[in-house]
């Protein structure tokens, strides 16, 4: 398989995590999709990674439908998120919180460093930080023990584990040390990780 899309995006992260957590190799394309996104169209015609090309040629386009293609492919035993019950529930809302809180970090930084000078809205980066930062709470309030859900590791702890990471390389102001002590220790356990150390952002 291929993975398209560089580790600094979050999404291709998380997909790329998840995949050595399941012991499924892959090749990388760190495909970049700005400031022109030509390269990516004919394999998405969004322009948008990651994207997942199969060994049989197929192109499996975000990260959410890709994560639920690797839990399909590796089967429930091993799956990242849990078939079904209150396990699942419990694993989907943690990374519904995370991705919405993930949504708002990329439009702020959008908003922040892609806008030309003279059209930044400010008050717009205020928002999606406000927005960010009342993520970051809620999500703090999930304890790890050693994981989000016991035991293993699931699919909350990596996306979760990525958003800290992102959070701290492109707005630290956000998250400075001791203000979230449950994500500071996910962040700690997860940066134990090869999975996560081998895909740290390239720039």
């Amino acid at each position: 398989m291929i993975l398209v899309g560089r580790y600094r995006s979050p999404f291709t992260r998380r997909v790329a995590i998840t995949m050595r957590i399941l012991g499924l190799g892959y090749e990388h394309r760190p495909v970049k999709p700005w400031p022109s996104n030509e390269e990516l169209l004919p394999m998405n015609p969004l322009g948008r990674v990651p994207i997942l090309i199969l060994d049989d040629g197929e192109m499996l386009w975000e990260s959410g439908f890709i994560l639920e293609y690797l839990d399909e492919l590796v089967g429930p035993e091993r799956a990242l998120t849990p078939p079904s019950g209150p396990e699942r529930l419990a694993v989907r809302k943690i990374v519904h919180w995370t991705m919405g809180t993930q949504e708002k970090v990329v439009l702020a930084n959008h908003e922040r460093y892609r806008r030309p000078d003279g059209y930044v809205e400010q008050a717009w980066i205020d928002r999606c930080e406000g927005q960010v930062a009342a993520g970051l709470a809620e999500l703090d309030k999930f304890e790890p023990n050693p994981w989000l859900a016991g035991t293993d590791i699931t699919q909350a702890d990596v996306t979760l584990g990525v958003l800290c990471g992102h959070v701290a390389l492109t707005c630290p102001g956000l998250m400075p040390a001791g203000r979230y002590p449950n994500l500071d220790a996910l962040s700690a356990a997860c940066a134990q990780l090869p999975a996560f150390a081998d895909t740290a952002p390239d720039f």
